[in-house]
């Protein structure tokens, strides 16, 4: 029992030490892998203009008829460096890819990344509506804000309006008094 412990963790640490290595242009279009994870691996591996290959080949493998490429396609869009990156698109190909019979035949390993993509993705959907929710409470405060300084605005115009009407007054009454002053001697 130990043995196997000490061989399974030197395996392990064998298989630590692998580092994936970046394909050529050329050879993006011809990889294959065996599971989802593999692939998804490769991907985060690739340089930008590579990724718009690979996203190119899996685009065309979906018009081929190719069952995997719309998974594929999946986890390039929902891979954060990826030049097509977007949640929504591939929360839509996830959901629409778990009720064919492709999603029955996935490996358990294969099952697991998809099952984390999902939560992932919903993880992502939540943030980005809590954002534009706060978004929009930030415009409407902003907004509040505008309306509450033109009002200010507004007030100090009329006070500064009535400051000099007051100030005027005072000058014709100084103007009164000393005439009266100048009378009365």
């Amino acid at each position: 029992m130990f043995y196997k412990k000490l061989l399974l963790l030197l395996c392990l640490v064998n298989l630590s030490a692998c580092q994936l290595i970046p394909r050529s242009t050329e050879q993006v279009a011809s990889i294959k892998v065996s599971s989802y994870g593999e692939y998804y691996l490769w991907l985060k591996s690739l340089s930008n203009e590579q990724l718009k290959d690979e996203i190119n080949q899996q685009l065309n493998n979906i018009k081929q008829g190719e069952p995997e490429a719309k998974i594929n396609l999946l986890l390039l869009r929902s891979l954060p460096n990826s030049p097509n990156h977007n949640v929504y698109s591939a929360k839509t190909l996830l959901n629409s890819y778990q009720s064919t019979e492709l999603a029955q035949q996935l490996t358990l390993h294969d099952l697991a990344l998809i099952s984390l993509l999902k939560d992932q993705l919903n993880a992502q959907l939540f943030l980005y509506q809590d954002l534009v929710k706060n978004e929009q409470v930030i415009q409407q405060y902003n907004h509040q804000l505008t309306i509450q300084m033109k009002t200010q605005q507004l007030s100090i115009l009329q006070l500064t309006s009535k400051i000099n009407m007051l100030q005027q007054q005072i000058n014709q009454l100084k103007k009164i008094e000393k005439t009266i002053s100048e009378h009365g001697r």
